[in-house]
């Protein structure tokens, strides 16, 4: 029993390490805007570019990395940030799907 359950772990790691299996990868993850300003409780429209070879995922997680405010999908492949009402700086990520060490940041100074 003991056995079968390290096999099962070992063999979970190496799927996860293996190459996607049609051989494409991800070469960069890009944010648009890279830097913005927004007035207090105000928003601005996110973008995310994903770079890559072959038949590779478009698909990415957002998060906030630091900082304050909400993301709400924007219907378009994008987010919509929408500002605390106070001054913070905000750091937002964008990280691929199908290759975590690929993603994007942008920083908002809300002001």
């Amino acid at each position: 029993m003991y056995k079968l359950t390290f096999s099962a772990l070992l063999l979970s790691a190496v799927l996860v390490a293996c190459p996607s299996p049609n051989g494409s990868t991800i070469t960069s993850v890009s944010l648009t805007p890279t830097t913005s300003s927004v007035s207090l409780g105000g928003s601005s429209t996110i973008t995310a570019s994903v770079v890559g070879t072959g038949g590779f995922s478009r698909i990415v997680d957002w998060n906030i990395v630091s900082g304050g405010g909400t993301l709400i999908a924007n219907g378009a492949g994008g987010m919509r940030f929408n500002a605390p009402n106070i001054a913070s700086t905000t750091v937002i990520r964008a990280t691929s799907r199908q290759d975590s060490s690929k993603f994007g940041s942008v920083t908002i100074v809300t002001n």
